[in-house]
């Protein structure tokens, strides 16, 4: 790669050529333009401290030890990001003028002289805007953003450089509770070399080293960025049906942890990044459950009963290396012991009647007791509460109100026992911190579900 400064150049590694346009100087940063040697180019807009630090760093100016050296590091990443991104953007630059020339005989020379206007060049992804000028979400940003598919829930993630590493950043709950999961471009690419994954202590964080290549974001740090009133974008997965969906807001609050935002945020976003519209830089992870659950049915609970909170990003976590294995089955282990928890409380509720079981009621959130016996049809006493529905339904038996509410005092007998069984399944020690906080919580609802078992079957005598 040849960098020009004025008529001084500096010989590096590659076959780009890059110059620095002082015409198009603008508040301490300025075009970076890229010629592919035939009269083809594009610019894009960098910081000149990147542009300078990679000029000393090549000059052996400038150290790259210590932690200086991985801000450094950081910053040349950042660059060499954006020269991958200038390769491609002039193969897709010079298929247009082919198109336009072919198609319009109009002059290159005309053409260029369009896209060397600034105007023009705000639709680069570089340009530091989260949209090009026709509104739209700009490539490399939309491809930093990832969309995870597990074989119990879907969400998004989104990759991020710091200091000189790679990660793929997302939401806890979002990978918990999954035996599997895949992780997919919002192109259709899928991502496959992961690292060490790493959970935050006293937040639903989680991020996974990430070993090969991706556009990505940078982080917006410091109070002066995260401001009240901010424009902001929540980007990921719209309602978990795969496609990338981009929901506008601002932000309505912030703390040393979490950043409030009204961007209607909707199933299949947590875990995906809210995103300062002007710079493009990442400012949290989109999650609504920062604070710990009230009540059983809060997963069943809609998005929009929620306040949509972020968890901050520019603020030093403590994290905490977790095997991936390990982690999903924390997830599994807790996620089963509240299935058994809300099935509890959903046979308490029960009115078992001449004609049925009214499995169609509603128990909480969003459930129904049909979606809760559902999730334990593998239980031996939902098998049977199937059986006896189905037999009440079709007038099989024939009982008295008296001899059915014996039936169901004896069916609620049974349920005590599977409550009390493994009431102390969970250990929240060893568990990585989100897991060990919801394991203490799903402990307390276990509790309460077992007094309400014991008056349930009181009332029933």
């Amino acid at each position: 790669m040849l960098i020009q400064l004025g008529i001084k150049q500096i010989q590096v590694k590659g076959g780009v050529v890059l110059t620095v346009d002082f015409a198009n100087l603008e508040s301490g940063r300025f075009w970076l333009c890229k010629s592919s040697g035939d009269g083809h180019y594009s610019k894009y807009q960098v910081s000149m401290r990147i542009y300078l630090l990679n000029m000393l760093v090549c000059c052996g100016l400038l150290s790259m030890n210590g932690v200086v050296g991985q801000e450094v590091r950081s910053e040349v990443d950042e660059l060499r990001n954006e020269i991958a991104i200038l390769k491609r953007e002039n193969r897709e630059l010079k298929a247009m003028l082919t198109r336009e020339t072919a198609d319009g005989n109009r002059p290159e020379a005309a053409i260029l002289s369009e896209l060397d206007a600034p105007s023009a060049m705000k639709t680069n992804p570089a340009a530091g805007a989260l949209f090009d000028a026709t509104g739209k979400l700009s490539k490399s940003y939309a491809d930093a953003v990832l969309i995870i598919e597990g074989d119990q829930s879907v969400g998004t993630g989104f990759v991020v450089k710091d200091l000189g590493k790679t990660y793929l950043y997302t939401a806890a709950h979002v990978l918990s509770g999954n035996s599997r999961f895949t992780i997919k471009t919002s192109s259709g690419g899928r991502l496959s070399k992961f690292g060490k994954m790493e959970t935050a202590v006293g937040a639903d964080l989680a991020r996974i080293e990430l070993l090969e290549e991706s556009p990505w974001f940078k982080i917006g740090k410091g109070d002066e960025v995260v401001q009240i009133n901010l424009d902001i974008a929540a980007l990921g997965n719209g309602g978990g049906a795969g496609v990338m969906a981009v929901e506008l807001g601002k932000i309505l609050g912030t703390s040393g942890d979490n950043i409030e935002v009204d961007a209607k945020i909707i199933q299949g976003n947590s875990g995906g990044p809210v995103v300062d519209v002007k710079t493009g830089k990442v400012l949290g992870v989109a999650t609504h459950l920062t604070a710990a659950k009230k009540d059983i049915w809060a997963e069943g609970t809609r998005q929009g009963e929620v306040r949509r909170f972020a968890c901050r990003l520019d603020r030093d976590w403590n994290w905490k290396p977790v095997v991936i294995g390990k982690f999903l089955a924390e997830g599994k282990l807790v996620a089963d012991f509240d299935n058994v928890t809300r099935l509890c409380y959903a046979i308490t509720m029960l009115e078992p009647g001449s004609s049925g079981m009214r499995f169609d009621l509603e128990v909480g959130g969003n459930y129904s007791a049909a979606q809760i016996f559902e999730a334990n049809k593998k239980l031996p006493l939902v098998q049977d509460l199937y059986q006896m529905n189905r037999d009440l339904a079709a007038k099989k038996i024939a009982v008295s109100a008296m001899d059915l509410r014996k039936r169901f005092r004896s069916t609620i007998a049974r349920t005590q026992v599977l409550a009390n069984a493994d009431e102390n399944a969970l250990d929240p020690g060893g568990m990585s911190w989100f897991h060990a906080k919801n394991a203490e919580d799903s402990v307390k609802f276990r509790r309460a579900a077992i007094e309400r078992l014991n008056e349930r079957y009181e009332e029933l005598k």
